[in-house]
């Protein structure tokens, strides 16, 4: 059965930020878990951000170009949700070696009738979040936090669409 996705299913407000740093991966995955808020209800954003990080370090979604997808699937939500983050001062990933400096932490409905939708966002956010436009955004002295949203509204619409 295919999942009934309206524009409200996916289109929000990303909550997005930029950092001169991050203490450790496990704190940006925190602090975007926290961002995402009212998006993930009453679940425990400790919960979630502990299982996030114990996927993360069973397998690392930290690539080579500078982008990090951690990411989960739960039962208790309806619609995807995602929250990003540029880092000033890129991030060594302790699983990988690879520098982080753009990470986005998103969350799926873990039903069969979005599992598209989710394999769409992560297509998306890699066809967009290239090392070309993470220099983009390095290169930038104002509006890095706009441009970062509207490339993250931009993947959540096309992950909407069938």
């Amino acid at each position: 059965m295919k999942a009934q996705l309206s524009s409200k299913t996916v289109l929000f407000t990303p909550a997005v930020c930029v950092l001169p740093k991050a203490a450790s991966k496990r704190a940006l995955i925190g602090r975007l878990v926290r961002q995402m808020g009212a998006q993930l209800g009453a679940l425990s954003v400790e919960d979630i951000t502990e299982q996030i990080a114990e996927r993360e370090k069973a397998g690392s979604t930290a690539l080579e170009t500078g982008l990090s997808l951690p990411h989960i699937r739960l039962d208790e939500i309806d619609s995807l949700c995602a929250s990003a983050a540029f880092l000033r001062q890129p991030l060594v990933d302790p699983e990988t070696g690879h520098a982080i400096q753009l990470m986005c932490v998103f969350a799926s409905p873990k039903k069969p009738a979005y599992f598209q939708q989710h394999l769409r966002f992560l297509a998306a956010l890699a066809a967009t979040f290239t090392p070309e436009f993470i220099e983009e955004l390095a290169a930038l002295q104002t509006d890095v936090q706009e441009r970062l949203k509207q490339a993250l509204q931009a993947c959540l619409a096309r992950a909407g669409k069938e």
